[in-house]
């Protein structure tokens, strides 16, 4: 486990990231061992720790009382690095943090940044903004807890707990017992979106949930109210010390597309942490961003928040939640011209019995047998469907966001999507996974469409070429884009929905529904890729139509026997 390190002046044993390697991990080694906190030496190394780093500082330190102990390695671990990062304490740093509900945001960047910042400096002065100030003042709470009830921090930084009896230590203000300069302005105070603050100035005013759901209808259009704390947003940085050197932090959740936030989405610098390429990059962007996705790639960024099938549910049944809380993509909307015709819902089945795939349509009405209607996956017609569309705003350099399906047609017309890889891959990936997903399907499939286009001239004939290298055929054929991509997508796979012919399994639906609901928007992947699919599977021949032709060549074969029958009447049926 790396750990980043912001150097401090008290804390010579990391000087830099390389130098605190050996001392990190002898220190976790150390801090498991029964009675190593009695050390002097161990307290000493865990001091300098917390001072250079902020995940250990609270998982470790704050944590011992605080609601820090239940941080993680994985995503909240990439908040901290990323809240010590240049991006974030440089001079004149403004930077919009936007994650679902439930990342333990708050936590991190209001609560856990501003004790350990005013642990490594008690000079500076913050300021907590929310929608209301009774949340401001509780989130202060929680850092003065950090200092006047937490025993780890008594023991490592005596000097930070308050005096009894200090005047400036209480519901209202804060002033850290250590700070060698006196300020007008507490060390940390709390307020709510108004102007009770005009006077002071700060350091870093960290806005937290500025608006909520009082501040928006129903159907998340903004309200009044949100007009307001657009006015306030616009003249925050009056509140500010220096424009210069002072620091703005944004730590929020999207409510819709007229919120308060838009002003930052539309002028940003930099995405960190996953770019869905939903943001307005800008050269001479203001604002930094950094953003998380509930699900990136398919897979749960913190599944003991949500999953990716209970997203893709939730998506299902309340999309705006999905899109805004934990999405935080208000592209998506219920306005758009595809949202009131959803897909259904169906799912792939092994039976036991027959040794083979069913389709099975979840969202229909069973049979007298209490079954749901299916149809066989063989008796189908069956193809993988790629988009290997590139962005000029990746995740990095090395990938783009690619969408490969799998689709199935019946006789009646019904398309159902069953299997999929979506996500940003590197291109040998992307030809890596297209060739996987044949071999899975192998007996199933019997077409693989490729684009041919332009610059995807050069992939499609290395993709032609390893079916030699590889031993694996896919019949492969042209799918190459003809005319708008919004009128072929709306053309297709809207007269698909209206007629409510499409089906996706709950594994393929995320993706799907997401650019369903934001359509038309710059991001068309994965409908790009459906449209594809969907004009290039053919009817295949069912039971009704084997039936009909059947007795088509019945009444053929009849009428055969029945001319033979009349003329030979004629022939022969005279009188002697």
């Amino acid at each position: 486990m790396n750990f980043p390190v912001l150097p401090h002046r008290d804390a010579p044993l990391f000087p830099s990231e390389a130098a605190g390697v050996a001392v990190f991990k002898q220190l976790l080694v150390d801090v498991a061992l029964p009675g190593a906190i009695n050390s002097e030496e161990v307290k000493e190394v865990l001091r300098q720790a917390g001072l250079v780093n902020l995940w250990f500082f609270l998982k470790f330190i704050a944590g011992a009382t605080g609601p820090f102990h239940f941080l993680n390695t994985g995503v909240h671990k990439d908040m901290c690095d990323f809240r010590q990062s240049e991006t974030c304490m440089r001079d004149g740093a403004k930077v919009a943090v936007f994650l679902p509900r439930g990342f333990a945001k708050t936590t991190i960047f209001t609560e856990g940044a501003l004790a350990w910042e005013l642990n490594r400096d008690p000079n500076q002065r913050f300021r907590i903004v929310n929608a209301t100030i009774g949340r401001a003042a509780r989130f202060k709470n929680v850092v003065q807890r950090v200092f006047d009830s937490n025993p780890m921090t008594t023991l490592l930084f005596p000097a930070t707990k308050p005096l009894p009896g200090a005047r400036r230590w209480n519901e209202t203000e804060m002033v850290m017992s250590n700070a060698t300069r006196l300020n007008k302005e507490a060390s940390l105070s709390a307020g709510g979106v108004e102007g009770a603050s005009e006077g002071d100035h700060f350091d870093v005013l960290q806005m937290d949930d500025i608006v909520g759901m009082d501040d928006v209808d129903a159907n998340f259009n903004a309200g009044l109210s949100m007009e307001s704390a657009i006015i306030w947003f616009a003249m925050h940085e009056t509140l500010l010390n220096s424009r210069m050197t002072s620091r703005s932090f944004v730590v929020a959740t999207r409510y819709g597309p007229g919120d308060v936030y838009t002003k930052i989405c539309d002028n940003v610098r930099a995405v960190y942490g996953f770019n869905n390429n939903s943001f307005k990059i800008k050269s001479d962007g203001a604002w930094d961003v950094y953003y998380r996705h509930a699900i990136e790639n398919g897979v749960a960024v913190n599944p003991f928040v949500i999953t990716a099938e209970a997203y893709a549910k939730l998506l299902r049944d309340e999309p705006l939640v999905a899109a805004y809380q934990y999405a935080n993509d208000v592209t998506i909307s219920i306005m758009n011209e595809f949202a009131a015709h959803s897909p259904k819902r169906c799912s792939l089945q092994w039976g036991e019995k027959s040794q083979e795939y069913w389709l099975v349509r979840d969202d229909e009405e069973k049979d007298s047998n209490g079954d749901a209607p299916r149809v066989k996956l063989s008796e189908c017609t069956i193809c993988v469907s790629c988009d290997w569309a590139g962005s000029d705003h990746r995740k990095s350099i090395r990938t783009s966001r690619s969408s490969i399906g799998m689709w199935a047609k019946d006789s009646e017309n019904r398309v159902y999507r069953f299997d999929q890889n979506v996500g940003y891959y590197a291109m040998p990936d992307v030809i890596d996974r297209i060739f996987a997903l044949h071999v899975k399907w192998a007996g199933y499939s019997t077409a693989t469409l490729l684009e041919a286009n332009a610059m995807q001239k050069g992939i499609y004939d290395m993709v032609v070429a390893d079916q030699t290298d590889r031993g694996i055929f896919m019949n492969i054929r042209k799918r190459n884009a003809v005319g708008n991509k919004v009128v072929r997508i709306r053309t297709t796979i809207g007269t698909y929905l209206h007629k409510g012919l499409l089906y996706l399994t709950d594994a393929t639906s995320l993706e799907f529904n997401e650019e369903r609901l934001a359509f038309p928007s710059p991001r068309l992947d994965v409908l790009d890729e459906s449209e594809k699919a969907l004009t290039w599977l053919t009817t295949p021949e069912g039971e009704k139509d084997r039936q009909r032709h059947q007795n088509n060549m019945d009444d053929s074969m009849l009428g055969c026997i029945n001319t033979g029958s009349d003329a030979e009447e004629q022939s022969y049926g005279f009188d002697y």
